[in-house]
């Protein structure tokens, strides 16, 4: 489920029409997708190039929520205040976030819901100003399975097993009782 939504992530935002809104916003170097490891927290620690985003996650089995934070990090720290003539390069970033933002909405995968943004968050460290941009999604068909493991679900009624991703109907099995008396 992870690395199935990692790999979506990752074809989402590097599409041609995210690319062209990157440059459209002044973003000449690519976009950089990670998992997030605390690189904003320890940069001396990681290799990282900019902008990036940085996919964490938080998954809540009991209530099927799963709930993913994008870390939008660029170190592009040009004034956007009102005393600045040219604020178009401080201002950059924010078309940054609404990119991300707008790319993410909707996202889904086989085994999660559409996302939708629930926060967004500022951070600071002592070496960034970054933003969380945080979403949610509904978990679809439970506890992911490792490979060669049988899962028992019950759809409409009938209770069956996913074998090569279709549902097989559980068929009930006598047991005969030996007598050792």
């Amino acid at each position: 489920m992870i690395l199935q939504l990692y790999e979506t992530i990752i074809a989402k935002l590097q599409t041609e029409k995210v690319k062209k809104q990157l440059q459209e916003a002044g973003f000449l170097q690519p976009l950089i997708i990670d998992f997030y490891y605390g690189q904003p927290l320890n940069p001396e620690q990681f290799e990282i190039t900019f902008p990036a985003v940085l996919i964490d996650y938080t998954i809540d089995w009991e209530n099927e929520m799963f709930m993913l934070q994008a870390h939008v990090v660029s170190e592009y720290e040009a004034p956007s205040d009102s005393l600045t003539i040219n604020r178009t390069p401080g201002t950059q970033y924010v078309e940054l976030l609404n990119i991300v933002r707008y790319a993410l909405t909707g996202l889904k995968s086989e085994a999660l819901s559409n996302f939708t943004p629930t926060t967004e968050q500022k951070t600071t460290t002592d070496f960034f100003h970054y933003h969380i941009l945080s979403f949610k999604a509904t978990v679809l068909g439970g506890i992911p399975v490792p490979s060669g493991e049988e899962k028992y679900v019950k759809v409409d009624g009938v209770t069956g097993v996913i074998t090569g991703g279709k549902l097989v109907e559980r068929t009930k099995k006598t047991i005969p009782i030996i007598d050792v008396f």
